[in-house]
Parts: C-alpha cells; sequence; structure tokens
C-alpha cells in the first residue's frame, strides 16, 4: 500500500511539493537580498505591536531565520507532509495547514508580546507534520513501514534540538524561545487533531458495522432466492401460487447480476481511487478481502513494471 501510494504522488504535483518550492524561492530571493525580506515580512513583535504591522502575522512563515529550522521544514514537507496530504484529502489539506501556520505564529506572537524578538519559518507545521506521522502510522492510518525514515526523523529532531541549545548558550535562551512555542503548538494541535480523527472514526466505524449486519441478511436473502429461483420444480409452483414474490426475486437477482457487471466494467485505477477513499473515510482494517487481495496484485504489477 505505502509503493502504491508513493507512485501515485510521484504522478501529481501535490500541494506539498508547492510548498517546498515556494518557500524555496522566497528564502532564495531573501538571501540574495541580504536579509532585507525577512526584516520586512517576518514577524517582530515590537512592530507588529507598536507601529501595527499586521501583516506579519500571515508572511512570518514566508521566510526562515535559522539554517536548523529550514532543513527540519525541508524533512517535513519532502518526505511526510505528502503522506499527510493522502491521508487528509488534497482539498482540505491546504485549509489545515494554512490555519495551523496561522495559530502557531499568532500563539508565539501573543506569548510574546512583552518581548522585542523575531522570528520566522515554518518549524510550528513541521513539528505538526511529526507529530500527526508519529501517531497516524502508530494507529495504522498510515502505513509505516519505512525504518529510514523513522531513523531520519530521529536524526533530524536530534540535530534540531542541539543546534537550538548551543545557539541558547551562545546567545540567550530567549532567542530559541518563539521556536520552542511554535514546535510546542504544532505538537499540541497534531495531537488533538489526532484524537479527534480517532473519535470520528470510531464512531463511522460502529455505523457501517450495523450496516454490514444489515447488508449481511439482505445478502443471504438474496441468495436464498437465486436457490429457489434455479430450482425448475419448485420454480414452476412458486411463479403459479406467488407471482408477485417472483417478480421481485427475478429483479432482485438482475439488480445483483448488473451491479456485478458494473463492478467487472471499472479500471484498476478506478477500483483504486474507490478503495483509497474507503480507507480515508474508515480505515485499512475495514477492507474486504478482495479489496486486499486487489492492493497486493496492484502493488505487485506496479513493481514488476519498475
Amino acid at each position: 500500500m505505502h509503493r502504491i501510494k508513493q507512485t501515485i504522488l510521484k504522478n501529481k504535483l501535490s500541494f506539498s511539493l508547492l510548498i517546498v518550492y515556494f518557500i524555496g524561492l522566497t528564502n532564495a530571493l531573501n538571501i540574495a537580498a541580504d536579509g532585507v525580506l525577512f526584516d520586512m515580512f517576518a514577524m517582530q513583535t515590537k512592530k507588529f505591536f507598536t507601529d501595527i504591522e499586521l501583516w506579519r502575522v500571515f508572511t512570518f512563515s514566508f521566510f526562515s531565520d535559522s539554517i536548523e529550522g529550514f532543513a527540519l521544514f525541508l524533512f517535513a514537507f519532502v518526505f511526510i507532509s505528502n503522506k499527510i496530504e493522502q491521508f487528509l484529502g488534497n482539498k482540505i489539506y491546504p485549509l489545515f495547514i494554512i490555519l495551523i501556520t496561522f495559530l502557531t505564529g499568532t500563539i508565539t506572537t501573543v506569548f510574546l508580546v512583552k518581548e522585542n524578538v523575531s522570528f520566522g519559518g515554518l518549524e510550528g507545521t513541521s513539528f505538526f507534520l511529526i507529530t500527526s506521522y508519529i501517531l497516524f502510522s502508530k494507529n495504522n492510518f498510515i502505513r509505516n513501514n519505512n525504518l529510514s525514515l523513522r531513523i531520519s526523523m530521529a536524526i533530524s529532531f536530534l540535530l534540531w534540538f542541539g543546534i537550538k541549545i548551543y545557539i541558547a548558550t551562545e546567545y540567550g535562551f530567549i532567542s530559541i524561545v518563539p521556536s520552542f512555542l511554535m514546535s510546542f503548538c504544532g505538537i499540541l494541535i497534531g495531537t488533538l487533531m489526532y484524537l479527534q480523527i480517532c473519535y470520528i472514526v470510531r464512531k463511522r466505524s460502529k455505523v457501517n458495522k450495523n450496516k454490514t449486519r444489515k447488508n449481511k441478511i439482505r445478502h443471504n436473502a438474496d441468495f436464498i432466492g437465486y436457490s429457489i429461483y434455479t430450482n425448475p420444480n419448485f420454480k414452476k409452483q412458486f411463479f403459479e401460487k406467488f407471482e408477485e414474490n417472483y417478480r421481485i426475486i427475478k429483479e432482485k437477482i438482475e439488480m445483483k447480476t448488473n451491479e456485478n457487471v458494473i463492478a467487472n466494467s471499472l479500471t484498476d485505477e478506478e477500483k483504486l481511487d474507490q478503495i483509497l477513499d474507503k480507507i480515508n473515510l474508515v480505515g485499512q482494517s475495514n477492507l474486504t478481502k478482495q479489496e486486499l487481495e486487489f492492493l497486493n496484485d496492484y502493488s505487485n504489477k506496479l513493481q514488476y513494471k519498475k
């Protein structure tokens, strides 16, 4: 399943990659301009509250003020963001990123209202993505079979944390407070979102289980009706005495046949889209045996083509 998602994402220019290109471009322009753009658009608490430069709460994320923060952003958005985007859906995911970035920046700014500090970048959003990925993969919402990714995640965090501690010893603790505040906000929001999604999935699973029980009863009734209909002796007697019931069973059989024809006429890509939509709604644990077999076969085909 992990390979299937990777293959699909390779064929699309996702929002995650657009963010990487955009932030990379803005920081390259800032370096070329010798930091002028950071001074104009990053969050500076004194100018924000005293000079009422309100745009900074929206533009602070475009420019990073540290190499370790930018490196963490690249890791999170290149290797993790696309997995979260695939899980949440490419329509709602951009809204999540924009809202979370705004919240982490706003909360950090409010907490530092009495301090004259400046900060920028997407460290808070990066930690949101890392937290979400760890929690979702732990609960099997997202497959986490890539050991190298987990090791890289741990190394990235340790390097980020080590550099921050070094900066604090050289330039004072206040210089790293904005980064730690944004990071804490990102972790907190990621945890709350995970708990909310778990609640929604459990609720939907209960509804789907009830529907499944009803469908099983109906399918069993259809099967019995089909067995009766194929019995020539019973067919004649049933038709003569219960013409209306005979017509109903015949319609059910024809309807079931049409559904099978439609299902068989779908392309592999259309079947894959339906299964991925189902995973997004109720989780992989609710897939049928046939759907799991199709995913394995599809994955093997892709691997063979490579």
